[in-house]
């Protein structure tokens, strides 16, 4: 019993010190709870704190697989301009040392924790969690990979920020989209550091939670003093509202761009636009999704010619939609310079043309087809591609020639192109009475 009290002793200072205790310090410190670190990469230089290997249980958090490189590198790739700190801890997929890596990143004074990871419910960690949280440090996850409308530990915790995927142009959402999901970020075709110094392509929810990470660690590099309540207020003012539908569920997500805070920041102009969109209204009707800041008008140019002029907090900008090729210039003046975007397209608004002639021979009467489109997508002989019919059929240029017996009975020729345009024909043969109709 003697022994016992000075080691409960102990772990009760221990345990008094770790509540009270003010961990934060100078630096911006984000924290990777991974696979370890590629130190010697270039992007990290002067940028990483010493660490810990909880595989090895030593200070030397080698990387072996590239995940926790990977994700390093995509924080300081946006953050080559800021004094952020990386702090790598080596835990890889292991449950059992989640905890301690929680509490050793709270310790060592991290204001932003990554756990690109995926594991059970687990009360102490869920615990240690909201404990950091109280402390001021921000823990991000995410979401994972599985596109299904659910989310896993430890994206799942009630104070952990989970974090969807996108691209660039936030045209998709990738990974799951359960309840608690608010933030989507860039995960899909991501350069970052790889093993060896090199570079490497990468996807996934680990890439986006990672980017998510980099701008709150941007944020919190500019406002140090700010709580966490403040961080996300001051993040979710900025960023980018876009609607998704899954499974006839809509979702609103906000998507973070480190290049729009960066603009804040340094008091620049900043104009985001989506892909192309298309409309049906009469016609295919093309339009982008805008997001800018200090941008007083949108110019829009086509061909040369000037469009049209959009106030600069526009959301949806319509563009030319005649027929032919559009080659679009979309600019601004940033107070400085013009700054220029271009999109090309096509519009087809045109149904393909279809032609026929029969000859009556011995037994049957032969009908000769020809469907003419400079889109032409594919065609359909009484709901099948010519290739499973008895005849003949080529193609030359923008043409496509078929020939085929039919045998006294109707013939319904449907033609369609690849901008939805389509035409239908049936042929009767002179055998009936009734003649060819055309739709």
């Amino acid at each position: 019993m003697k022994v016992l009290l000075p080691i409960l002793l102990f772990f009760q200072s221990l345990i008094a010190f770790i509540i009270l205790h003010d961990f934060d310090t100078e630096d911006t410190i984000v924290a990777i709870l991974d696979s370890g670190i590629y130190e010697s990469h270039p992007l990290f230089e002067d940028r990483l704190l010493n660490g810990y290997d909880l595989i090895n249980w030593d200070l030397a958090p080698d990387d072996e697989h590239g995940h926790g490189t990977q994700v390093a590198g995509i924080i300081m790739d946006l953050n080559q301009d800021s004094n952020i700190k990386i702090l790598p801890i080596k835990k890889l997929g292991y449950p059992a040392n989640t905890p301690l890596s929680i509490l050793l990143a709270i310790v060592s004074g991290a204001d932003v924790v990554n756990m690109s990871f995926h594991q059970p419910y687990n009360p102490i960690t869920e615990q240690l969690i909201r404990f950091g949280t109280h402390k001021g440090v921000l823990f991000i996850a995410s979401s994972g990979n599985d596109g299904k409308d659910m989310l896993t530990y430890p994206a799942k915790y009630d104070t952990v920020i989970p974090v969807a995927a996108t691209d660039y142009g936030n045209s998709v959402l990738a990974g799951n989209y359960g309840e608690g999901v608010t933030y989507i970020s860039p995960g899909i075709d991501i350069l970052s550091a790889g093993i060896g110094g090199n570079f490497t392509t990468v996807s996934g929810t680990s890439m986006a939670s990672a980017y998510a990470t980099g701008v709150f660690a941007y944020v919190k590099d500019l406002h140090p003093e700010a709580t966490n309540e403040e961080l996300i207020q001051y993040v979710n003012q900025y960023a980018r509202s876009i609607v998704y539908t899954k499974s006839d569920k809509q979702i609103e997500l906000k998507t973070l761009d480190i290049q729009k805070f960066k603009a804040i920041a340094s008091e620049q102009s900043y104009l985001w636009m989506s892909d192309l969109e298309w409309k049906q209204h009469n016609a295919s009707t093309p339009s982008i999704k805008i997001d800018s800041f200090n941008v007083e008008k949108v110019y829009i140019h086509d061909n040369g010619t000037f469009y049209k002029t959009y106030p600069g907090d526009t959301e949806s900008v319509m563009l030319p939609a005649e027929d032919g090729e559009h080659d679009v210039r979309i600019h601004f003046h940033n107070g400085e310079q013009w700054q220029d975007h271009h999109l090309s397209y096509e519009i087809d608004t045109t149904a393909p043309t279809v032609e026929f002639n029969s000859q009556i021979d011995v037994s049957a009467t032969k009908l000769h087809i020809r469907v003419t489109d400079p889109n032409l997508d594919y065609v359909l002989i009484n709901g099948e591609k010519p290739d499973y019919l008895t005849g003949t059929s080529f193609s030359t240029g923008n043409t496509r020639d078929f020939s085929l017996f039919t045998n006294a009975k109707p013939v319904v020729i449907e033609a369609y192109d690849t901008f939805g345009n389509s035409r239908i024909e049936i042929f009767y043969s002179p055998e009936m009475t009734t003649p060819h109709k055309q739709q």
